[in-house]
C-alpha cells in the first residue's frame, strides 16, 4: 500500500483531510509522471467521469466502507471547496 493509500484511510475530519491532501500533492509532485490525469484539465474531467459512472453506495461496499453512504455526503461542501480553491491564493 503506498503512503498515499495509507493516508486516505487516516481521514475523519478536517485536520486529516488536510493531511492527506498534503500527502496527496507531495504524491503528484513525485510521481506525478505516473498518474493517469496529469493536467488540472484532465483530473476535472476524470474527476466527472468517476462520479457520473461510478455507484457510490456499491463503490463503499467494494471497500468495506460501511461508515460512508450517500446520504451522509455533503456534496455542496465539495463544490464549496473547488469554488473557494479557484480563487484562493
Amino acid at each position: 500500500m503506498s503512503m498515499l493509500e495509507s493516508s486516505l484511510d487516516t481521514v475523519r475530519d478536517k485536520e486529516s483531510f488536510i493531511a492527506f491532501l498534503g500527502t496527496f500533492i507531495a504524491d503528484h509532485e513525485k510521481n506525478g509522471a505516473n498518474w493517469e490525469n496529469r493536467t488540472l484539465n484532465s483530473f476535472l474531467q476524470g474527476m466527472h467521469g468517476w462520479l457520473e459512472d461510478m455507484d457510490l453506495d456499491d463503490f463503499y461496499k467494494r471497500i468495506e466502507r460501511t461508515d460512508v453512504t450517500r446520504i451522509q455526503m455533503n456534496w455542496r461542501v465539495f463544490a464549496d471547496v473547488l469554488m473557494a480553491a479557484k480563487i484562493y491564493e
